[in-house]
Parts: structure tokens; sequence; C-alpha cells
């Protein structure tokens, strides 16, 4: 019907500027938090860890729906950036955000190999890690990667985070070994 195919063609041109009009990283993958004109360039260059999770989910769920195997490929990826460069993968926090480093991202992509990476911040926010953890899982079982499943179920990001030492949701600070601070939410956001 009409109205189904007017939906269809809204999400693939939304899909296709989210991934082709400068919020994607095609260097080192992932998607920057935003950007500072309407036509979608001049990205924010920061990147934050519950965007692309989202937007791995997105990109995954197109995938199924729109038979597209190119969106599968990029959600796969958003979710190996994650994985590479916001998650300890020894102790399973992650983290939520990637520094927007104006000098590392305005180099040309050849000069930008051998570069130190943005900064993380390395605040666990329970409700960014529990997002991923939540799209690792259903990842994992659409793509065949156990390696998500386990990185999922690792003690530091499931949800003993969101709870504090009597067993309440914790709703402030509270602190895990070996970083800065944990919070549900973004304090600022």
């Amino acid at each position: 019907d009409a109205e189904a195919e007017q939906a269809h063609t809204a999400m693939v041109k939304t899909l296709e500027a989210v991934a082709d009009k400068g919020l994607h990283d095609p260097v080192d993958g992932g998607f920057f938090r935003g950007a500072q004109r309407e036509s979608w360039t001049s990205p924010v260059f920061e990147k934050m860890t519950e965007d692309n999770a989202a937007l791995a989910s997105v990109f995954l769920d197109s995938a199924i729906l729109l038979n597209d195997k190119g969106c599968g490929e990029l959600g796969e990826e958003t979710i190996d950036w994650i994985l590479r460069n916001v998650c300890d993968l020894k102790s399973g926090a992650v983290f939520p955000s990637q520094a927007a480093d104006k000098e590392y991202y305005g180099l040309p992509p050849e000069k930008r190999k051998g570069r130190t990476h943005p900064a993380v911040d390395r605040t666990i926010l329970s409700g960014s890690a529990a997002l991923s953890a939540s799209v690792f899982l259903r990842a994992s079982a659409l793509l065949g990667r156990r390696d998500l499943e386990e990185f999922a179920l690792k003690e530091k990001l499931t949800l003993p985070l969101l709870f504090d030492r009597g067993g309440e949701l914790a709703r402030s600070a509270f602190r895990v070994a070996g970083y800065p601070s944990s919070f549900l939410v973004d304090r600022q956001g």
C-alpha cells in the first residue's frame, strides 16, 4: 500500500543519511554524537556509547526488515567499535563516551593511523552499560557471535551495576573498583 511504501522510502533515506552524510566515522568506525548543520555535515566529534548502541540496534533491525546486508554490516561494525573503543574487555566495563578531539578527527584518514585515539571517559553509566548489554545479547543471536553474549554477561556490564549494596536501585554515584564513579544515567543530561 502507499503508506507502507512511503514509510519504507523514508526509512531507507534516513538510514542512508545517517550512514553517509558525516555522522558515521568511516576511518575508526562508530557514529559521532550529532551534527552542527541541518545537512548533517560538520559532526560533533564526540562518540556516545548509548547513541552507538542504539544505532547498531537500528541498523541490525533494518537489515532484517529491508533485507539489506549493508545495514547488517554497519550494525555489526558499530558493535565492534563499541567493543574496541569504549569497553574494558577484561572486566566487562562499558564506558559512556569517547572525547570530541577536533585535532584527531580533522586529520586526513591516512594520518590518523598510528595516532593515539581520543580519550575515553572512564565513568560508568549503568544505563549505557545495560543498553549495550541488551544490544550485545540480541546481536549475538542475530549474528551468531558468542563473544558478544559472553561479554554482555560479564559482571560489571550487566544488572549488578544498577543496584547499590543494599540491593536497591542506585540513583546517585557509587563506586566500582578501579573506576572513578558510576551512575545510573548521565548526571548532566
